[in-house]
């Protein structure tokens, strides 16, 4: 397995249709159709907050974005939603995408996602990225991690307890639950140092 940031713009589409394997259940009614989101994720694809685990073929197996102060995994702006979804459709996805993404606060390198392609899952793949992420972190001089997970995505949160995360918190989306399909979420911290 190879862990890397660096990715061709040849392969946005790849790292797109992945991250909706991910999060496309999630984000179905906010970014959907299918073939709109992946367009809008390709788009917005801000590779400077991106790791890829790959396999030994090269292939994208796993992905991992994360937020710092200069920036996010998706630095998608209205313009890229007019373009994908039209005005009106523009102007409700920034406005639930304003009340799901507070501004960020600064103090925690902030993970956005973690992705492993179906067929790669239970291989370490997730493991490896999380590590690749705490070692960004450490070089960018943060002193911890954040992430949200779904409160019900029990593998995910194993996973992260097994790797130091801690919970700190959480959130309700009240009536946003029936925009993404669930009902609260789980805010974890690893500290780094």
């Amino acid at each position: 397995m190879q862990i890397n940031s660096a990715i061709d713009a040849s392969e946005y589409a790849d790292v797109a249709a992945l991250y909706w394997q991910g999060f496309g259940g999630k984000l179905d009614l906010v970014l959907g159709p299918e073939h709109k989101a992946r367009a809008y994720i390709s788009a917005a694809l801000n590779p400077d907050h991106l790791i890829c685990a790959r396999d030994q073929k090269g292939q994208i197996t796993g992905i991992a974005g994360f937020q710092t102060g200069h920036g996010s995994l998706l630095k998608g702006n209205f313009g890229h939603l007019v373009a994908i979804y039209g005005g009106f459709g523009a102007a409700w996805r920034a406005l639930t995408f304003m009340l799901l993404n507070p501004p960020f606060s600064g103090g925690s390198f902030v993970i956005d996602g973690i992705v492993v392609a179906q067929e790669h899952r239970g291989k370490g793949v997730g493991t490896a990225l999380i590590e690749a992420l705490a070692r960004e972190a450490n070089r960018k001089g943060y002193d911890r991690m954040q992430l949200e997970v779904i409160d019900d995505n029990i593998r995910a949160r194993m996973l992260y307890e097994r790797r130091g995360f801690m919970k700190v918190g959480g959130m309700s989306f009240g009536i946003l639950r029936h925009v993404f399909g669930f009902r609260h979420t789980i805010t974890m911290q690893r500290k780094l140092r």
